[in-house]
Parts: structure tokens; C-alpha cells; sequence
């Protein structure tokens, strides 16, 4: 499946069961906008891909993450959401 699920995240504790809920083979890109350490903590504990940015920007972290993204379709979520089982496949469809 060619897409990359691009989240922003600061300081959001939710992103550990946000990422775990992803149940396809696809590019997550986390995008961290002026994190906490914690938070840096935990994305960089799950291997993938992620950027950072130095300040609090929503807007901002969803463009950055769409640029380091590599696939031409982007979804994008939110650090304290959890995809249900097939979700993406069916967006993706």
C-alpha cells in the first residue's frame, strides 16, 4: 500500500496507542512540533520516521510531515486518535 500516514504530535501521550492502532504496512511519519522529551521518548522507540519543528504549529507540523512524506497519498490523523481495525484499508480504497 503506497501511503503515508502523516501525525502531528507535542506532548500527547495518546501517539503510543495512535501509532500501535496502525494495522497496515504504510510510511508513518510522525511530526513533532516543539515536543516534550517524553514524547521524543516514545516516537523514536518505534523506529519510524519523523521530523521536528520549534514551536507549536499545527499547521506547521502538518506541512512538514507532508513534505518529508514520501508517498503521493497522505492521510493525516491526530496524535490522540486510533484507527479501528480495517480503517485504513478502506480509506485507502
Amino acid at each position: 500500500m503506497e501511503l503515508s500516514i502523516v501525525i502531528p504530535v507535542a506532548d500527547d501521550l495518546r501517539i503510543k496507542n495512535c501509532i500501535q492502532s496502525i494495522d497496515e504496512d504504510v510510511e508513518v511519519v510522525i511530526s513533532m512540533n516543539k515536543p516534550t522529551e517524553e514524547i521524543r521518548s516514545i516516537v523514536r522507540s518505534f523506529g519510524i520516521k519523523y521530523c521536528e519543528i520549534p514551536e507549536r504549529n499545527l499547521g506547521a507540523a502538518l506541512d512538514e510531515g507532508i513534505k518529508v512524506a514520501t508517498n503521493e497519498r497522505v492521510l493525516l490523523n491526530d496524535s490522540d486518535c486510533i484507527f479501528k481495525k480495517g480503517c485504513i484499508r478502506l480509506l485507502y480504497d
